[in-house]
C-alpha cells in the first residue's frame, strides 16, 4: 500500500507522543542522521541495487539503528518503511517529520555562532530569553567560528542578530 510522506510523518509524530520530548527530538535527529547515511550516493546505489535481497537490506538498516541506539518506536517506524517499500523517498519522509514537529510544538531553530563551545549554563540562559521573548519551544544549534573574535551571531527564522565584537569594532571604526 502506498501513503504519502506526510501520512508517514503523522503517524510517526503520533508514535513519538509516547516519549519524553526532549526523546521525541532526539529521535527525529537520529532520522536525519540515518536519512543523510541513506542518502549517500553509493551506499544508496548499493542498497537499492535489485540483487540485493530485501532480506540484506533489513539487517543493515538494523545494524545503523543499533550504532545510533534507535528507539524501538523509530526501529519499529523503519520496519514499516521497509515492509511497504517506502525508503526510495525516505529523505521527503524525514523533512515532513521534521516540519510536523516544529509546526506542532511550534518549535524556532535556532542558530548560535560563537568563537568558543558555550557552556551549558550559557545554553539554557540563551535557550530561556528567546522562549520568553518568542513565547515558542527553542531548539539551540551551536555553530563554533573561530573568526569571530568574541561575541556571538543569532539566527532566528532567517533573520540575523550580529553580537560579535568583530560587528562593534567596525562600527567604532565608521563612526570615527
Amino acid at each position: 500500500m502506498f501513503y504519502s510522506s506526510k501520512q508517514y510523518a503523522l503517524a510517526f509524530l503520533k508514535l513519538l507522543t509516547e516519549l519524553p520530548f526532549e526523546q521525541q527530538i532526539k529521535e527525529i535527529n537520529k532520522l536525519k542522521i540515518v536519512s543523510y547515511v541513506v542518502g549517500q550516493t553509493a551506499l544508496r546505489r548499493f542498497l537499492f541495487h535489485p540483487a540485493l535481497k530485501e532480506e540484506t537490506r533489513k539487517q543493515f538498516m538494523l545494524y545503523l539503528t543499533g550504532l545510533l541506539e534507535i528507539h524501538q518506536l523509530t526501529v519499529g517506524f523503519l520496519k514499516l518503511l521497509f515492509k511497504n517499500k517506502s525508503l526510495l523517498f525516505w529523505r521527503k519522509v524525514v523533512r515532513e517529520i521534521e516540519g510536523q514537529f516544529k509546526t506542532k510544538y511550534k518549535l524556532l531553530t535556532v542558530e548560535v555562532e560563537t568563537p568558543l563551545p558555550l557552556s551549558q549554563a550559557q545554553k539554557a540562559e540563551i535557550t530561556l530569553k528567546i522562549q520568553n521573548f518568542f513565547a515558542q519551544q527553542v531548539k539551540l544549534k551551536e555553530v563554533i567560528n573561530p573568526r569571530l573574535l568574541g561575541g556571538l551571531l543569532l539566527r532566528i527564522n532567517g533573520f540575523l542578530l550580529d553580537l560579535s565584537w568583530r560587528r562593534q569594532l567596525n562600527q567604532l571604526r565608521l563612526n570615527s
